[in-house]
């Protein structure tokens, strides 16, 4: 589901990313939170069925985009994937702009996104 609540495809403007007060989000300020795999996720978010260490919700889902490495580069128009350590990154903007724009680059990705069993 695209959106601006946890576990929508979209960020929670002021908290995932910075909104500065022309509403506009930059580089390096913030983004949609990733890992390269199910196992970098945190065991709390992680849903149960995924033994032995998920401890979240079940009524929650997994979801890939992509097929490439886990490194820094484009993902999608107006989008990069910038990883901050081996288990987790951000989906940034690519340059300043709108937060409206920034939440419309990522919803253009949906059909991309896969659900994992």
């Amino acid at each position: 589901m695209v959106g601006s609540a946890f576990g929508e495809l979209g960020v929670r403007p002021g908290n995932d990313i910075v909104v500065d007060a022309e509403d506009h989000v930059t580089p390096a300020t913030g983004g949609m939170s990733v890992n390269p795999d199910v196992a970098a996720i945190p065991p709390s978010i992680l849903p149960k069925r995924y033994k032995p260490f998920g401890m979240g919700k079940n009524n929650c889902s997994v979801y890939e985009h992509g097929d490439g490495p886990f490194e820094q580069g484009r993902v999608a128009a107006d989008l990069r994937l910038v990883p901050d350590h081996s288990k987790h990154g951000t989906v940034q903007p690519d340059v300043v702009m709108p937060i409206s724009a920034y939440q419309a680059a990522l919803a253009a990705t949906r059909d991309g996104w896969r659900e994992l069993p």
